[in-house]
């Protein structure tokens, strides 16, 4: 049986914050423990390339949702 989980951040008004911190850490821990993760977040043009490295190179998928301060 495939276990999966889908994190899901709604914060638009910073690139990263303390609940991110703490998905972020739990999603690379799951995905190189045989959990299909993917993680939907806000795109911001800064602030958290390493963040979202960590999370590629751990194999989550990541989707990214039009940041409202950003888009036009």
């Amino acid at each position: 049986m495939s276990r999966s989980v889908l994190f899901i951040s709604t914060m638009n008004g910073d690139p990263w914050g303390g609940s991110e911190e703490f998905w972020y850490r739990i999603a690379a821990w799951m995905s190189q423990h045989d959990y299909k993760v993917s993680c939907c977040f806000f795109e911001w043009p800064s602030g958290k390339e390493d963040k979202i490295t960590r999370l590629k190179q751990a194999g989550c998928q990541l989707y990214y949702l039009p940041n409202p301060k950003t888009a036009r």
